[in-house]
């Protein structure tokens, strides 16, 4: 449990250091690129911060599959892919801004709500975690219907990815916070199983939907 915990913390030092890192070198180097080829600043940093993000779904796809999730650098990948969905909200405020549609005290109020809402989302599930969560898992009905605990982390993992989506934060930051909820929980091995079936189903309807949004004639005009 003592090793467990160290890799968690190593991962999550990882992600918030080396996922601030990889953000910045990637913004500075994109910007650098597209000055270059007579772009302008502003027009490289636009580029540069969708640069800066990766798919989440995609990456923990391939760790899922070598079985690697669970390792050193997999902790690290989740880490680092947790900081880009955070900064998510910052880099759509940044664009704003080179685009003129806001000032800079827009852009510091945005930021300080985004912190704020962030805050205290971790402070709710925490408190669900630690008072409410104990007592539905103790509840004899959980105990002996083994459809009940995979309900309940459904439940939790759309709902809390409604909550963050209808706060303005990144939908895959509140699934997350649910899915820390249920690992903790002493069910998690029983759900994980329930749930792995579908893990590729969803999956292909996640990419089928973002395939279905591209638009190929503007594609093709710009």
């Amino acid at each position: 449990a003592f090793l467990q915990k160290t890799s968690a913390a190593a991962g999550a030092l990882l992600g918030l250091g080396g996922g601030s890192l990889q953000i910045l070198l990637t913004l500075a180097v994109t910007t650098a690129v597209c000055m270059g080829l007579g772009w302008g600043a502003a027009a490289g940093i636009a580029v540069g911060a969708m640069a800066a993000l990766s798919s989440t779904a995609c990456v923990l796809r391939v760790l899922t599959d070598r079985g690697a999730l669970d390792s050193v650098y997999g902790r690290g990948a989740l880490g680092i892919l947790l900081l880009q969905d955070i900064a998510v909200v910052p880099l759509v405020l940044l664009a704003a801004l080179l685009g003129g549609e806001n000032g800079l005290p827009e852009i510091a109020q945005g930021l300080g709500r985004s912190a704020f809402l962030v805050a205290a989302m971790l402070l709710v599930f925490w408190g669900v975690s630690r008072f409410v969560l104990p007592q539905l898992q103790r509840s004899p009905a959980m105990v002996r219907n083994r459809e009940l605990p995979v309900l309940l982390a459904v439940v939790l993992a759309l709902g809390s990815a409604w909550a963050a989506h209808r706060l303005g934060l990144s939908p895959a930051l509140g699934a997350f916070l649910a899915g820390v909820m249920v690992a903790e929980s002493p069910f998690a091995v029983q759900v994980r199983a329930d749930v792995g079936a579908l893990r590729t189903l969803f999956l292909t309807l996640f990419f089928v939907s973002i395939g279905m949004l591209g638009d190929v004639a503007w594609i093709r005009e710009h």
